[in-house]
């Protein structure tokens, strides 16, 4: 501002401009300051002012203070915006590479590699544990931000029922175990739920388990009635009854 006030004031000499808005360096700066850069506020600056020059300074330092921060502040959240932008492509990139280096190795194995599609691929937990074997499966679930050793665990509840899983349903759970992923009540949700249907299934099992042994205690009617018989013939109350 300084610089162009000395240049707006040389090249102002002798006009009407040297008079109404640069007739000294302060002056100078003053007019393009509240003409420039604050102008819905010279009404409020010049009444102040005439009254006492140092608030009107100390009016014009939190005007110009006041914006800067406005303007670092949205420049914060721009930069923000840009970054989470920028993160959600790379891995949006980084999933969609992955995706593919699985599914040409998973179709490799095959004699037919045309025969199927994304959707209708089924992958069981054998070509599953085969697949986590390869290096090139390996690198790039490490890319995918994925630990091989919990993804082979994962597998463990992901083919529990022993059936098979599409190839979409296994690349969502590859996703979910990135390392960068938070929380969320989804999440607390899901794991609730699961905890609940994994003791459900445990109290059947002991139900079952309790039932069983019952059963196994109780005495075969058929077996009861002939212990009985055996007892009546052998008591020696009888033994002097023909």
């Amino acid at each position: 501002t300084f610089v162009f006030s000395i240049a707006f004031l040389e090249l102002s000499r002798g006009t009407v401009l040297e008079i109404d808005y640069f007739p000294s360096t302060l002056s100078s700066v003053l007019s393009l300051i509240l003409k420039c850069i604050v102008p819905d506020q010279e009404v409020f600056f010049r009444a102040i002012a005439a009254e006492n020059w140092g608030l009107g300074v100390l009016v014009l330092l939190f005007i110009l203070l006041g914006s800067l921060t406005v303007m670092n502040m949205l420049l914060g959240v721009l930069v923000e915006a840009v970054k989470t932008v920028s993160t959600i492509e790379r891995e949006q990139m980084m999933a969609d590479f992955a995706r593919k280096v699985l599914w040409q190795l998973i179709q490799s194995d095959k004699e037919d590699p045309d025969e199927d599609d994304y959707c209708d691929r089924m992958i069981s937990e054998k070509e599953f544990k085969s697949l986590l074997r390869k290096p090139k499966a390996v690198r790039a679930l490490n890319k995918l931000g994925v630990d091989p050793q919990n993804a082979l665990d994962n597998g463990k509840m992901l083919f529990e029922d022993g059936e098979s899983v599409s190839f979409m349903d296994f690349m969502r759970a590859m996703l979910m175990l990135r390392g960068s992923n938070k929380t969320t009540v989804k999440d607390m949700v899901e794991m609730r739920k699961y905890i609940g249907e994994e003791f459900a299934q445990i109290r059947t099992l002991f139900s079952e388990l309790v039932t069983f042994i019952q059963d196994g205690m109780e005495p075969n009617p058929l077996e009861k009635s002939r212990s009985l018989e055996s007892t009546t013939m052998n008591s020696p109350a009888l033994a002097y009854f023909p």
